[in-house]
């Protein structure tokens, strides 16, 4: 992991850089375990 700082600074810059609005940042799709076509334990 990064230090603190560095996503402070990098949190600034894209604010700056956006002027206005909202941001969305989405999260990742679902993680196969072991299988591709199985990204959850079976129950």
């Amino acid at each position: 992991m990064l230090a603190t700082e560095t996503y402070v600074e990098r949190r600034l810059h894209l604010k700056e850089a956006m002027g206005s609005g909202l941001i969305l940042f989405l999260g990742h799709d679902e993680s196969p375990m072991n299988y591709l076509d199985n990204p959850y334990p079976f129950r």
